[in-house]
């Protein structure tokens, strides 16, 4: 690949294993050294490019040797295959946390552990143990978060008072007794007012079934649990309860009055007052801004089955990584640090991007954590219980399959669920198997 210390050495599934023995060194606060221009692939563009780009240019001005040029729209494919071209960046910005496992057991990232330790970064003295978590695999630790989305709950502040409602639901059975409350109907009975729209398909809903707020594990020494887990059982039994009593043909309905594309336009759902609740990302506030929403609104942890996991939620999100085969290792080293945990660096990436910061430091210091109804999501964030789902190889397979199964379920396709969870535990080995 033309890069000494560089090699494929074997080829398994869909991913090269690699190689990259050459050592990552501490530059310190470096003043003078010769001029290197690197390369960041990251999914960026338009105006959250920019947001980059001006960090970049911060970091510019502190090292004036040292330039990043960002190439925007470049998705964890591209960086794969940049790195088993032999022509890879010089740093990678990966989407989220679904492929980091891939990217760790092969090699095509470089593990940080070490020259952190070198560079006296103690890591988790820097960010939360949530989010270390995802950026490791195998004892590797490959990436290190850059900003981080969370999930939580959006209420109608307006609607939930005028139903006798002063504080948003903590457990799922308040939240199911408040949406039907909530849920109002034209005179031809066909929904008015959703309470809370439990459809998997409907904008971030699905987000509510992935286990967070049951208890829910994914893996037991790396075999799914999806089959032998009862907190799967509840969840979806929960769900498909909520989705009887309000009918699953009017709900489906109402989603597709609001329109396909309606979650990241003007005419959201819940930005217009159609929607009373909803789980959504800690993005959605920077949305309803932008879209001038007039809805009176709050954020709070979403409901959970046990009380004792109120407060937590999904979480996972950028990461940024040295790709094997680089030509400046160190320097890019110099580069990710900077922008993973500089609390100014950080601090100006989390207002500009709209996520939730991801260090300790920045999570005290930033706009972000001190705005009302942002901080719910830095709170979450730091919730002991919240997570990402465990890693493997097979990327977000297990996610998708998942996905699918809710789907048949919430429709009445499903006659048996723990039958039908034990065959999509089946499925999810046989594909994580052969990755």
């Amino acid at each position: 690949m033309g890069v000494i210390g560089l090699a494929i050495l074997v080829v398994t599934g869909c991913t090269a294993q690699i190689g990259d023995s050459r050592p990552i060194s501490p530059l310190g606060s470096l003043a003078h050294h010769k001029p290197v221009t690197l390369t960041l692939w990251g999914f960026f563009t338009g105006r959250e490019a920019a947001v980059v780009d001006g960090e970049l240019a911060q970091l510019h001005k502190r090292y004036p040797w040292l330039t990043v040029k960002q190439v925007q729209g470049k998705i964890d494919d591209d960086v794969l295959r940049g790195i088993n071209s032999g022509h890879p960046p010089d740093l990678a910005l990966l989407g989220g946390p679904q492929n980091l496992a891939k990217f760790c057991d092969s090699g095509a990232l470089r593990d940080i552990g070490p020259v952190a330790r070198k560079d006296h970064l103690d890591l988790s003295a820097t960010f939360p143990k949530q989010v270390l978590t995802y950026s490791s695999y195998g004892g590797k630790t490959c990436a290190l978060p850059l900003l981080t989305d969370a999930f939580g709950l959006y209420y109608n502040k307006t609607l939930l008072a005028k139903a006798g409602y002063h504080h948003p639901p903590r457990t799922l059975s308040e939240l199911t007794t408040m949406a039907k409350k909530l849920t109002t109907y034209n005179k031809d009975g066909s929904i008015k007012v959703a309470g809370f729209v439990p459809l998997s398909t409907f904008y971030e809903s699905a987000h509510a079934l992935q286990g967070n707020y049951f208890g829910a594990s994914w893996y037991h020494n790396g075999t799914s649990v999806l089959g032998t887990d009862s907190a799967w059982v509840r969840g979806l039994d929960w769900e498909k309860s909520l989705i009887k009593s309000i009918g699953y043909d009017k709900l489906s309905k109402f989603a597709a009055t609001l329109g396909a594309e309606s979650e990241f336009a003007s005419n959201n759902g819940f930005e217009t007052g159609k929607v009373a609740m909803m789980i959504d990302g800690e993005w959605r506030v920077a949305f309803a801004t932008a879209d001038k929403t007039k809805v009176d609104y709050a954020t709070a942890p979403f409901p959970a089955d046990n009380p004792a996991l109120y407060g937590s939620g999904q979480i996972g999100g950028t990461l940024i990584g040295i790709p094997a085969g680089v030509k400046h290792p160190s320097e890019s080293w110099l580069a990710m640090r900077y922008l993973a945990t500089n609390t100014g660096a950080l601090n100006q990436l989390s207002a500009g991007l709209k996520n939730v910061p991801t260090t300790f430091a920045s999570l005290r210091t930033s706009k972000f954590s001190r705005n009302p109804l942002t901080s719910t999501f830095a709170q979450i964030l730091q919730n002991k219980h919240s997570s990402w789902k465990q890693p493997t190889t097979a990327g977000q397979v297990d996610i998708d399959l998942l996905t699918a199964f809710e789907g048949k379920w919430e429709a009445g396709q499903v006659g048996d669920l723990r039958g039908g969870l034990r065959q999509l535990a089946k499925d999810v080995n046989t594909q994580t198997a052969i990755r």
